[in-house]
């Protein structure tokens, strides 16, 4: 399953948010599928509650709030340092390191 097909599916389950699938590395898997949005209150109960009507192997194995959101000029999301700041959260254990 491709990231876009999962973030549409986190979407269906309410308004248009925004959310990102991305893979950041992890030292056992080499990756590690993870969703990351705004940081805003709830959030993150709100998208792992979505996530359960995905199948198992679709659900991100994490989910961070991202603060700043990186967002490009055009208005799209900045995928590489979305990536980078996931990777600097997650530290190298793949473990919340905020």
């Amino acid at each position: 399953m491709h990231p876009e097909e999962v973030e549409a599916a986190l979407r269906a389950g309410g308004e248009d948010e925004a959310v990102a699938v991305i893979g950041v590395p992890d030292p056992e898997w080499g990756e590690m599928v993870v969703a990351c949005f705004p940081k805003t209150s709830g959030a993150t109960a709100r998208w792992q509650e979505r996530a359960e009507a995905l199948a198992p192997h679709q659900r991100p194995k994490r989910f961070l709030a991202i603060e700043p959101w990186p967002v490009r000029a055009s208005g799209k999301i900045n995928r590489v340092e979305l990536r980078t700041a996931a990777a600097a959260k997650l530290g190298a254990t793949g473990r919340d390191a905020s």
